[in-house]
């Protein structure tokens, strides 16, 4: 799975912080490496989840345990790949990206009938006629960018700047 410079950002963050932990001490030079790639792997693991579990929404997830419906880790796979097809196609741009979560988990897992419904009334019931229209036609996202042509200019300069 690709994984948008953001969350590879956090992931790279997380590794360093459980590479410096581990007591080098304690291990030889073999085993350090596979313990510390052992424990970063099931915390990126976690860490990458939990980011699934915040774009989804920890009440809508709550919502959809307490009518039966349990989330598999696909679905944190999925959402965090849409999340990053999102990002990608605000081309670094200030804007936001919506996920079509029940999408999403219907791609990903099984669902009851009561999901189905649920998502035509969301879908339905959405205040943007775009996003409706988008996520209609089974998108997982809807990426807008929201900045002014000045704005980008500005930003893309200030990277340049800042990448020297």
């Amino acid at each position: 799975m690709q994984i948008n410079s953001s969350i590879n950002l956090l992931a790279s963050k997380r590794v360093n912080e459980l590479t410096n932990s581990v007591p080098q001490a304690k291990l030889n030079e073999e085993e350090g490496i596979a313990a510390t790639s052992a424990s970063t792997s099931v915390q990126i693991s976690t860490d990458l989840e939990q980011l699934g579990r915040a774009f989804l929404g920890e009440e809508v997830l709550n919502d959809w345990q307490d009518k039966g419906l349990t989330i598999t880790s696909a679905v944190f796979d999925g959402v965090l790949e849409a999340m990053n097809s999102g990002l990608r196609a605000l081309e670094g741009n200030a804007g936001y990206v919506a996920l079509n979560k029940h999408e999403i988990v219907m791609n990903n897992q099984e669902t009851p009938e009561w999901f189905v419904k649920e998502k035509q009334d969301i879908i339905a019931s959405h205040p943007n006629p775009k996003v409706r229209e988008s996520f209609s036609n089974g998108d997982l996202f809807f990426a807008v960018q929201t900045a002014s042509s000045t704005s980008s200019r500005a930003i893309a300069a200030y990277r340049n700047v800042m990448s020297e």
